[in-house]
């Protein structure tokens, strides 16, 4: 025997109790992971400390999730909508609340949050809201509002959501309803049993306590207040308009639109200056170049949002747009409305995942073939906040369910966890695509904390987090990679699955004065932005390979994404593989094209799955000049069987 063959015995041996000792640790990583650090799982409920008696609560399953009253606002909707008579039947409640040239009104649905006065204790606050309630002659309901958080309000409104046992008959279901003096508005589309219920003004009580009550009684499997959510302006989206010109930027165009240049997330050239780290990109146009890399027009991306221009220039009406629908009822097509430029956030993911590409107009989207489906959820109102309720959510959702779309984009955030709409996301996971699965992508959050948000946060979720313009985490930093902006950062954390660009993303905006710019294009910035990105290339993915399953596509754009190493990043250590900065690394489009092809890095025996058989394969010719590339272990296709091809196995090894 040669010294060949030892020298490949010894190396194998060596590599084969690494092997041992890295599955035993991974096991045990994934055991712990499992039972302490990981996602939710579907039917799991979220782990929260027990409200005390007495106190405000909400069931989110079976968990009681404790609510913080404010004692700021009351919510009320008034029997009159003439500001005098409002205004007169305030004047017997002035110990409670100030005047009412001070309150703020919601539009839709149309009601009024009223301002405390100072120095209320909760007591105080709960007796008068009992008093208002007494009053039917000039108020409909009221009802205390709740802090989430430090930038949302959640307000009860006459309405809660309840889901009864699959057994229960209508007649059954009607008697519970009647009995408590509660009527069915609506069913929650897409979920058995379950319906948006109205509690009657003579019953003198909330919905959040009438949704309890049915919780408890046994009388639904769940119930919950159908929360209004209403959520201050996000710093990373109120960014002035800072791009360059087409002009100012330079780089190698792979399409013709005019701003593909600008577009640095597709092709990093260092197009903004030399601090940039060059190629840290999402290869873009080369996975466009492979066989079907540009997309398919059966893969649809739900845009579910703030709703999308439907008559945007770049993104082509009778081209892209498919089964648009607004799920706040009021009547928009799935376009935005209102004169707030906030209501441009949907148009902005929209054409980062599919803008029309190649038409000589505007910029390129990510998935240039896939079409958007526009499902409005939200609204932004005059004063900047946004503006929605839960069943909206669920039922914009199941739009996308019942529509076939194959990839979910949640570009949107919430710090309340909802039942209804955990429901809805895992029905769109697991029954989407004919049981295939939608992939569903969500932002992890502009919080700069070390807790992922939700929806973001949920089992089978793609969470996503956003990299500043030199390959690192957004950072709160007054530099140029982070383009100086101080009042935001990417949340990270336990539960953060990839990354992608999330700074200075050119982007469509809504058309004409109604936008953030008047130009129709706007620089758009946050994890909503970074989302799209990821979606666009779940759609590229699935575009070449329809038969994966949602798990699969998740699997795929994590073991084909650029792990990010950083030596230079002294406060934040970027480890090998996934770290809880930046996920398993940045989003690449090209090798997540490719795998999706059956042609994955490391994989050997083409079976689209990199695992111990490829490395035999290796071994088996190691240190061999080769002509096989990597169907005999090369790889980096550079004709030798090396170390280095070793590297490429072990990185990409299905874990």
């Amino acid at each position: 025997m040669n010294n060949s063959y030892f020298q490949k015995l010894r190396f194998a041996l060596v590599n084969l109790k690494f092997l041992k000792l890295a599955f035993t640790l991974f096991f045990l990583l994934a055991v712990i992971s499992l039972t302490f650090l990981g996602k939710l799982s579907f039917a799991t409920a979220k782990t929260q400390t027990s409200a005390p008696d007495g106190a405000f609560y909400y069931y989110y399953f079976n968990d009681r999730v404790p609510l913080t009253v404010s004692l700021k606002w009351v919510a009320v909707k008034f029997a009159s909508d003439k500001a005098e008579e409002q205004t007169a039947a305030l004047q017997n409640f002035d110990n409670l609340v100030e005047a009412n040239d001070k309150a703020r009104e919601i539009p839709h649905p149309k009601l009024i949050l009223l301002p405390l006065k100072a120095g209320l204790t909760i007591q105080s606050l709960k007796d008068g809201i009992d008093s208002l309630r007494k009053d039917h002659s000039h108020f409909l309901w009221a009802n205390p509002v709740f802090q989430s958080g430090n930038s949302e309000e959640l307000v009860i409104t006459d309405e809660f959501i309840a889901s009864f046992p699959p057994e229960k008959t209508r007649v059954e279901i009607d008697s519970i309803n009647s009995s408590h003096k509660v009527e069915l508005v609506e069913p929650i589309s897409g979920q058995v049993n379950t319906f948006v219920l109205r509690v009657s003004p003579a019953v003198e009580t909330d919905s959040l306590s009438m949704a309890n009550l049915f919780q408890e009684s046994g009388a639904a499997k769940y119930a919950a207040p159908n929360f209004l959510h209403i959520i201050k302006p996000d710093p990373a989206n109120t960014q002035t308009n800072q791009s360059q010109t087409s002009q100012e930027a330079t780089a190698l165009a792979a399409t013709n639109d005019p701003n593909y240049n600008l577009q640095w997330y597709l092709n990093n050239t260092k197009q903004f200056g030399t601090f940039m780290k060059a190629d840290a990109d999402i290869d873009a146009p080369e996975a466009w170049s492979l066989p079907g890399g540009s997309g398919n027009s059966s893969i649809y991306i739900a845009v579910i949002d703030y709703g999308v221009d439907l008559f945007h220039e770049d993104i082509v009406l009778a081209e892209k747009i498919i089964n648009p629908f607004d799920a706040t009822g009021q009547g928009s097509g799935g376009a935005p409305s209102g004169a707030n430029p906030g209501n441009g956030h949907g148009t902005n993911v929209a054409g980062i995942a599919a803008a029309s590409t190649n038409n000589s107009i505007g910029i390129a989207g990510v998935c240039p073939n896939c079409r958007i489906m526009p499902v409005r959820i939200m609204y932004v109102t005059d004063d900047g906040s946004t503006i929605f309720d839960e069943q909206w959510a669920a039922s914009g959702i199941d739009w996308a369910v019942m529509n076939q779309a194959s990839v979910i984009n949640l570009s949107w955030r919430s710090t309340n966890w909802t039942t209804v709409i955990t429901t809805a996301i895992n029905k769109a996971m697991t029954y989407g695509r004919n049981g295939k699965g939608i992939a569903v992508v969500a932002a992890s959050g502009n919080d700069n904390t070390n807790q992922i948000n939700y929806p973001a946060i949920l089992n089978g979720v793609i969470s996503v987090g956003a990299l500043n313009m030199c390959d690192q985490r957004k950072r709160p930093l007054d530099d140029d990679c982070n383009a100086h902006q101080v009042d935001w950062g990417s949340t990270y954390g336990l539960t953060l699955d990839i990354s992608a660009p999330g700074i200075q993303l050119f982007s469509t905006d809504t058309m004409g004065s109604l936008g953030y710019s008047v130009d129709n294009y706007f620089d758009f910035w946050g994890t909503s932005g970074a989302t799209p990105i990821v979606s666009g290339v779940a759609g590229l993915i699935l575009s070449v390979n329809p038969n994966l399953t949602q798990s699969e596509v998740k699997t795929m754009l994590k073991k084909t994404a650029d792990d990010i190493r950083d030596e230079t990043n002294l406060t934040e250590f970027y480890s090998a593989g996934w770290d809880k900065y930046t996920g398993s690394g940045r989003v690449n489009a090209y090798k997540a094209v490719r795998c999706a092809l059956n042609d994955c890095w490391g994989d050997a025996n083409q079976d689209s799955k990199v695992d111990g058989l490829d490395y035999l394969i290796w071994l088996k010719h190691y240190n061999q000049t080769v002509t096989g590339g990597r169907t005999v272990g090369d790889f980096d296709n550079n004709g030798i069987v090396d170390g280095r091809d070793y590297v490429i196995w072990r990185d990409n090894y299905d874990s």
